[in-house]
Formats: structure tokens, C-alpha cells, sequence
């Protein structure tokens, strides 16, 4: 399953928003990420990224954490404990308006 995502570049701090790829059937176990960046739609793992583009991820995100912007119960692989600033204030939104739906009965948890 392909879900929205914010990510955070362990080294530089880089901050952007993504797609990652998980299995839900499994352990959630992360398949892969697309990040969207200045320069566009980076999928990390094609072979038709250019070296330009593997540098700038290299650069900017290598290694880096993620965290979902729905809720995906029970995952053990996303530490939503010890959320850097930078990241909670780009899911603070999502996390807020998942908070009002489940109050309204109408929460999305995957």
C-alpha cells in the first residue's frame, strides 16, 4: 500500500514530503519511497534516476526516517515517540484533523 508520508533526512535534517510503499498484509514491512522534492518526483529505488538525482538523495536523505500521515495501527516499524520538530510540524495538521474525524465516529485508521 502506497501512503502519504513525511520524511527526514537523519544526517542533514532535509525535511520533504513522500510517498512510501508498505506491506500492511505483513509486518509493514517498507517496500520503498518516492520523495517529492524541488527538483520533482524522486522514486529511490528506479534505474532511471539519473546520477544527479541519486546524489541529491544521497545528499539530502540518506539515511532517513519516515512517518505516515494516516494512522496504520499496530506498526512497529515508524517511531511516532521521538518525532523531530521538523517533521511533527508537517504532520501536526494531518494527525489533528485524524483526531476531530475519530472524535466525529469518522477516523480512518488503516
Amino acid at each position: 500500500m502506497e501512503l502519504p508520508a513525511v520524511i527526514r533526512g537523519r544526517n542533514e535534517g532535509h525535511v520533504t514530503l513522500g510517498i512510501v510503499t508498505v506491506d500492511l498484509h505483513s509486518s509493514g514491512e517498507h517496500w520503498g519511497t518516492f520523495f517529492l522534492t524541488p527538483e520533482g518526483v524522486l522514486d529511490q529505488g528506479s534505474e532511471s534516476l539519473t546520477e544527479t538525482d541519486r546524489n541529491y538523495l544521497r545528499k539530502n536523505f540518506a539515511p532517513y526516517d519516515y512517518w505516515y500521515t494516516p494512522v496504520v495501527e499496530d506498526d512497529i516499524h515508524v517511531d511516532f515517540e521521538n518525532i523531530p520538530i521538523s517533521a511533527q510540524c508537517l504532520l501536526q495538521p494531518y494527525r489533528q484533523g485524524q483526531d476531530e474525524q475519530a472524535e466525529d465516529g469518522m477516523g480512518m485508521n488503516l
